[in-house]
């Protein structure tokens, strides 16, 4: 069994999974591995990444698998952000100010999509 495999059928029992792996290990190709299998199967696959490049490339992979017209992602902190905090500095100053409480839900900006302006 492959490690693909193996994440699938824990995935299967557990329904999230958290992949934490050094740089260039090959988390973001597991994951669309797991993803494809997933929607295969007739699941729906949601991606979230922390920054915008992260994002952009995990379209690039969804669409090279072909499943991109079947997952979500949402691009990077500005996208999730309702305070529009572009990176984790912003982010804690925002809390630690008391700006931030994270009992919003809304997006203040428009949900990009995985095609760069």
């Amino acid at each position: 069994m492959d490690i693909t495999d193996y994440i699938y059928s824990v995935l299967r029992k557990k329904d999230v999974i958290l992949l934490n792996a050094y740089p260039g290990f090959g988390k973001s190709r597991i994951a669309i591995a797991v993803a494809m299998k997933w929607v295969n199967d007739g699941g729906q696959v949601l991606i979230i990444t922390k920054s915008r490049a992260e994002a952009l490339q995990l379209c690039e992979f969804t669409r090279r698998a072909g499943i991109r017209d079947r997952t979500s992602l949402f691009l990077g902190r500005e996208s999730l952000c309702p305070f529009n905090a572009h990176n984790s500095k912003q982010c804690f100053l925002y809390r630690l100010n008391g700006v931030c409480k994270v009992k919003r839900t809304e997006v203040a900006l428009p949900i990009m999509t995985c095609n760069p302006p």
